[in-house]
């Protein structure tokens, strides 16, 4: 548990700094946009009252997976973080990640209600994502520190809130970071430039496109790097 009152945490101050902007910026006619990016439930692994005593170790639920382990993986940090923990302490750890989720969700709710506020919230368009998962305990394994490609840490949220356009909806999309910018360019009637790797997911979230249709790559190289080079750049490579 962290000995500090929460509108002294990182969270709150990023939040209490976007509703600042909000009141600024979004008092006018002219477009904006503003970053709001928090740090939670990311390490250090700790989260301050009342939110660290919301959730119950006991009550807890371990994933499914939990026990699914593979040998391969077994020398992996995230595994040998599990296997020095025990079961106990994946308890606290889900304890104080939860934890963390809910006072991210709270500030998230301050930023919504701010833009409300402004009557800009229906022309606004809000996007939230992370950049990773964490493993929370899935197949034995607790942050991202693993070479595995697991669902826990590649699978990340993606919601996109835009009143004026599209009604609230949940949907199968297959999509990746890089379709964000294309995305947003496209809403807000921007020229996508064609070195854009990304595709916009505009059509779909329209209705104009079947969802099923889109799809999402993702691929891993393996780069032979010179020796020397390592070397002298980073001191201490083998």
């Amino acid at each position: 548990r962290l000995e500090l009152p929460v509108e002294k945490t990182f969270e709150a101050g990023v939040a209490n700094r976007t509703v600042e902007r909000l009141r600024t910026f979004g008092s006018k006619s002219k477009p904006f946009m503003i970053t709001c990016s928090f740090n939670a439930p990311h390490d250090p692994n700790v989260v301050p009252s009342p939110y660290y005593e919301s959730f119950s170790p006991d009550k807890i639920e371990l994933p499914a997976n939990f026990g699914h382990i593979e040998t391969r993986f077994e020398n992996e940090w995230s595994r040998r973080i599990v296997a020095d923990l025990g079961e106990i302490g994946v308890r606290e750890f889900l304890r104080i990640y939860y934890a963390s989720i809910r006072l991210v969700d709270d500030q998230i709710g301050r930023v919504l209600e701010s833009l409300e506020h402004t009557g800009r919230a229906r022309d606004t368009i809000v996007v939230l994502s992370t950049d990773h998962g964490d493993m929370a305990g899935g197949h034995g394994m607790v942050w991202k520190s693993t070479s595995a490609f697991y669902d826990e840490i590649a699978r990340i949220p993606l919601i996109i809130r835009y009143p004026r356009r599209f009604k609230p909806q949940k949907t199968g999309l297959a999509a990746s970071h890089v379709d964000i910018m294309p995305t947003l360019l496209d809403l807000v009637g921007h020229p996508i430039p064609q070195e854009v790797q990304g595709q916009s997911l505009a059509p779909y979230l329209l209705g104009q496109r079947d969802p099923a249709e889109a799809r999402a790559y993702t691929f891993t190289e393996r780069v032979r790097v010179n020796s020397e080079e390592s070397r002298r750049v980073y001191p201490g490579t083998p």
